[in-house]
Parts: structure tokens; C-alpha cells; sequence
């Protein structure tokens, strides 16, 4: 199995922020890959800006 990534170009100002994978293979499960993405979700509401501001 392999995995790769590369960070993308910053996004402009007023361009839509988002991001985008793709999975190359052959009789993929598509429902544990969708379980494990899930998981992947921030909840930015509930996430603590302040404490996170030195990261940015």
C-alpha cells in the first residue's frame, strides 16, 4: 500500500477553500473509507481558537 501527499499552493484571496483526494485502486470498500474520513471532521465550532493562535 502507498500513500502520498503534497501540500498545494496557497489559496487566494476569494478563492473557495477546499480540498480534494483521490483513491486509485481496484474493488476499494467504499464504507470503511467513508467511516474512517468521518472521523477526520473537525468541529470547528467546538474547536479552541485561542489556545491554537501561536500554530497559525
Amino acid at each position: 500500500m502507498l500513500m502520498g501527499a503534497d501540500e498545494g499552493a496557497a489559496w487566494k484571496d476569494g478563492e473557495p477553500r477546499e480540498s480534494r483526494m483521490v483513491f486509485i485502486g481496484r474493488d476499494l470498500p467504499k464504507d470503511p473509507l467513508l467511516q474512517g474520513l468521518e472521523q477526520c471532521v473537525a468541529d470547528v465550532d467546538a474547536f479552541n481558537w485561542e489556545e491554537h493562535a501561536a500554530d497559525r
